[in-house]
């Protein structure tokens, strides 16, 4: 018969003033042997079987929790066996430690580039692994070491700071990097890898600057959808076109709209999930972006631009070079061509910002049509509650095509 218990040993101090703990293994109600565990503690630090007043505390003791239930087990299949009794005390030690896998330290140091990594392979989005994976680049970049969660201190993050705004970097994009480095902390520290000790961003801020408005006029919009390009120009007025459904379509966004399925679209209406959220969207199909859909209608997929370039990022990126490029072109001393851009930093992000200026300031759309429309503000107590009326959403999309149409219409839309 054998049991196990667990005390600190405080025959013997270290010199930092701890005391070792380990497991206890009677034979039969006489000593049997001991099992160091990798954990030192003050005498104040254990208390009822317990570690307590550590700052690993929780750590600890999971883990010993799981070395005593890997030591019972152990003993308890060569008590089956009645085999318990075929070795002495210090046989009998080492075949446990070898089979209860006793070989694990919990105080080891995280190592925190092995984490990110594997964090970057849980995300399903190719998209935000990219982002994460530059964030992760710029780390190694900076510092070579085998890095551990321990090393980042608000003196790193600074040194991290000042290393990539030399580089260059906008504030905006270092929020990003940022950001991505905090979400992996707080990750490590919800699945028990590190302790909450160990967050580094308490006294580190992280900065942001307000992005430049994106926000096209009514007129401006409709610069663009009647634009005419010179006749050998066929990718430029796809290019537009899409910019202009883009918008008819409330905003989505250019991969959600590139990848949709042709069953996607039925009865009148697209439904999809946004891959970056993974909510649920639905968009009435009105006339000007029907006419758009059949023009460029697809087979594998909704449209046809993934089946021609066979990557949504490129088309995405030919795009946006066009969308910042295009506008009258004069000739120059050599006969070459001088393009004169009608919107320098035009991307297709301001369809979605336009629609919602030009909801809320021409048109006095309410605020919370235009969050729902855009799938913002979802995941409130009062929103569980509020079954969303996808009416008045298509009431509003309606009255900007209207708008942009150039026709009048009554004020008595209801809200």
């Amino acid at each position: 018969m054998a049991t196990t218990s667990v005390y600190l040993d405080k025959r013997r101090m270290k010199v930092d003033g701890t005391f070792p703990l380990r497991i206890k293994v009677t034979l039969n109600g006489r000593q049997g042997f001991m099992i160091n565990l990798p954990i030192s503690l003050t005498a104040d630090q254990w208390n009822n079987g317990k570690v307590v007043r550590h700052t690993s505390k929780d750590i600890y003791n999971r883990h010993i929790r799981e070395q005593v239930h890997n030591v019972e087990k152990t003993l308890l299949s060569m008590q089956q066996q009645n085999i318990l009794g075929n070795f002495t005390p210090p046989e009998l030690k080492k075949i446990v430690e070898r089979f209860a896998g006793m070989d694990y330290d919990p105080q080891r140091r995280a190592d925190l580039i092995e984490y990110f990594d594997k964090f970057i392979k849980r995300k399903s989005n190719p998209s935000t692994q990219c982002i994460y994976e530059q964030t992760l680049l710029n780390i190694r970049a900076f510092d070579k070491r085998k890095l551990c969660f321990e090393d980042i201190n608000i003196n790193w993050l600074r040194d991290f700071e000042a290393y990539m705004l030399k580089k260059g970097l906008k504030v905006n994009t270092l929020f990003l990097h940022f950001r991505n480095i905090r979400a992996v902390f707080n990750s490590a520290i919800d699945d028990g890898t590190i302790e909450q000790n160990l967050y580094p961003f308490r006294r580190f801020k992280l900065k942001h600057e307000a992005t430049e408005k994106r926000a096209l006029t009514l007129e401006q919009i409709r610069t663009i959808r009647d634009y005419q390009l010179e006749e050998s120009d066929e990718y430029g007025q796809q290019y537009i076109d899409v910019f202009m459904l883009i918008f008819y379509l409330i905003g989505i966004n250019i991969g959600d709209l590139l990848l949709l399925k042709p069953n996607d679209y039925q009865d009148g209406v697209i439904k999809y999930r946004r891959r970056k959220t993974g909510k649920l969207y639905t968009v009435k199909v009105e006339p000007e972006a029907d006419a758009l859909i059949r023009k460029y209608r697809g087979r594998k997929y909704l449209l046809r631009f993934v089946e021609i370039h066979g990557d949504y990022h490129l088309f995405s990126s030919s795009m946006n070079h066009f969308l910042k490029k295009f506008g009258p072109i004069t000739k120059g001393y050599n006969g070459t061509k001088i393009r004169h851009p009608l919107f320098p930093t035009l991307t297709t992000y301001a369809a979605r910002h336009s629609w919602a200026t030009i909801a809320y300031n021409d048109l006095e759309i309410p605020k919370d049509i235009i969050a729902q429309a855009l799938g913002h503000g979802q995941g409130t107590v009062t929103d569980i509650y509020i079954k969303p009326q996808q009416y008045k959403v298509d009431n509003a999309n309606r009255m900007l095509l209207d708008a942009l149409a150039g026709k009048s219409f009554d004020d008595d839309t209801p809200w």
